[in-house]
This record gives C-alpha cells, sequence and structure tokens, in this order.
C-alpha cells in the first residue's frame, strides 16, 4: 500500500510539473501576441488604423520569433522544473511515512 501511494505522489509531482512547463510555454506564446495586439486596439482612436494593424503585425511576427527559438526556451524551463520536481520527489520520499 506504501509503494502504491508513493508511486502516485512521485507520478503527480512529476506530472504537474511537466504540465507547468507546457502551459508556461503556450501563456508565454498567448502574451507575446496579446500585448502588441491589445496596445493597438486601445491605442487605435488615437492613433489610427495604421498604427492598429502595425501593432498586429508586430505580435504575429513575436509569435513567429518565439515559435522558433521556443525549444530552446522549452529545454531550459524544462531542466528547472525537473530540477524542482525531483527535489520535492526526494522529500516526499524521506517522508516518516515511507520509510
Amino acid at each position: 500500500m506504501k509503494e502504491a501511494i508513493l508511486k502516485i505522489g512521485c507520478y503527480t509531482i512529476f506530472i504537474v510539473f511537466e504540465v507547468l512547463a507546457v502551459a508556461s510555454e503556450i501563456l508565454f506564446l498567448a502574451l507575446l501576441f496579446i500585448i502588441p495586439t491589445g496596445i493597438g486596439a486601445l491605442l487605435k482612436s488615437t492613433f489610427g488604423e495604421i498604427f492598429s494593424q502595425s501593432c498586429l503585425v508586430l505580435g504575429i511576427a513575436l509569435v513567429s520569433v518565439a515559435f522558433i527559438y521556443r525549444k530552446k526556451f522549452q529545454k531550459k524551463f524544462e531542466a528547472i522544473c525537473r530540477i524542482k520536481s525531483a527535489n520535492l520527489i526526494h522529500q516526499f520520499k524521506k517522508l516518516s511515512y515511507f520509510q
């Protein structure tokens, strides 16, 4: 019984950190598009249609560049997450219940 609980706990910790890595990548790409596009939409009445379209193009360009380099970002963030999840799993295994 203890072994099953230990496995479930370790897998849960690992899955949470892997999902965190993927979700942060998606959020990063979304923010790169939303921020310039939102600025363009908010300032459309002040600076005009061309500024708004330029911000849209900038948002698309930022997402394109980030998508090209996303593997580097993903590897760095996964390395950080894996270290933290390994530390948590190690602490989880050290609990007196599993000794």
